[in-house]
Formats: C-alpha cells, structure tokens, sequence
C-alpha cells in the first residue's frame, strides 16, 4: 500500500468511524458501508487539509475511486511544485 493510499484509508477509517476499512485502489467509494456524497464532501475537506491540496467542483464529481482522489492530489502537487 502506498503512503498516500494508506493516509486517504486513514482518513476515511476516521470519516466513518470504522477502522475495519481497507480501501483498494479501483474499489468505488459507494461500495463502502454507509457511503454518501455527503461523506464524499467530508473527504474531500479532510483531503485537502492533509494533503494541503484544493479542488475545482468539478474535479470532484469525478471521485469515484481512491484511485481518482489520490491521481488528482499528486496532480495538484505537481502543479503546486511548478
């Protein structure tokens, strides 16, 4: 598991308060107990916090994936370094 993945795995575990939650890489979100766009909004948040990263309205409704959000952080990352 990445560093990045396993932070957005903390992340959520604390999100939802379950820290039985391991999270794959190409697994959607919505298939997470509980899930919804709300608590996708809450991740978001607590992403950009951590990650010190911030995200368009419409990057976002394009997570679907852990994949997804961890593409668009070292994105931003990239951008922030240039």
């Amino acid at each position: 598991m990445t560093t990045q993945l396993a932070d957005l795995t903390h992340l959520v575990r604390d999100l939802l308060r379950n820290h039985d939650i391991d999270l794959e890489e190409t697994a959607p979100f919505d298939d997470l107990p509980l899930w919804d766009s709300m608590y996708l909004v809450a991740l978001v948040v607590e992403v950009e916090d951590h990650f010190g990263v911030m995200f368009e309205p419409e990057e976002i409704e394009g997570i679907v994936t852990p994949a997804d959000l961890l593409r668009l952080i070292a994105n931003k990352r990239v951008l922030v370094r240039n």
